[in-house]
């Protein structure tokens, strides 16, 4: 792979942590000039903690779309979804110093906890992708998913933002 100029590998799923040789294959995707990123929800981290480690892994990205146990969260994630066992997870992860990128799809179902969210996020330290969906993927099958739009942002996302500096662009707005 490196030697045709690949560079990054991404396990992704399905949930790759349940893949009885997960530690075998992030060892094998592990290698000079490789950027290795995980994609999960989080549950199972410590079957690659070791991974972890030895610096095999450069980026965990964690799906998370809940901030709580709930009917929601079960309705997102399934049952056996665990806010406090990802959330211990987590912090695992952020002791090791890998790199954590949380993803939160809004639905008209989780919106509500997005100041949470964003509050855990900057305890954290950790970055944040929400991902909104778009309104005619899911707009007949599943009517409680589906386009939030800016006013979600507007609303939840803007009163915690801060800027390090102002950028302009070259009429200086």
């Amino acid at each position: 792979y490196s030697r045709v100029g690949g560079h990054y590998v991404e396990l992704t799923g399905g949930e790759p942590l349940v893949h009885q040789k997960i530690s075998e294959l992030v060892r094998l995707a592990c290698g000079p000039s490789r950027h290795v990123t995980v994609c999960t929800n989080g549950l199972r981290l410590e079957r690659i903690l070791s991974e972890l480690r030895s610096g095999c892994v450069q980026l965990v990205k964690l799906s998370l779309h809940a901030t709580a146990n709930s009917s929601d969260a079960e309705w997102l994630l399934g049952p056996g979804w665990d806010f406090e066992r990802v959330s211990e997870n987590i912090s695992r992860v952020i002791d090791i110093g890998t790199r954590i990128q949380l993803l939160y799809t809004l639905t008209q179902r989780n919106a509500v906890a997005l100041p949470k969210l964003l509050d855990l996020a900057l305890k954290w330290g950790v970055d944040l992708q929400l991902v909104d969906l778009i309104r005619s993927r899911n707009k007949d099958s599943a009517p409680s998913l589906g386009y939030l739009g800016g006013e979600v942002f507007e609303e939840y996302v803007r009163p915690r933002a801060h800027f390090e500096r102002i950028v302009s662009d070259r009429t200086g707005a």
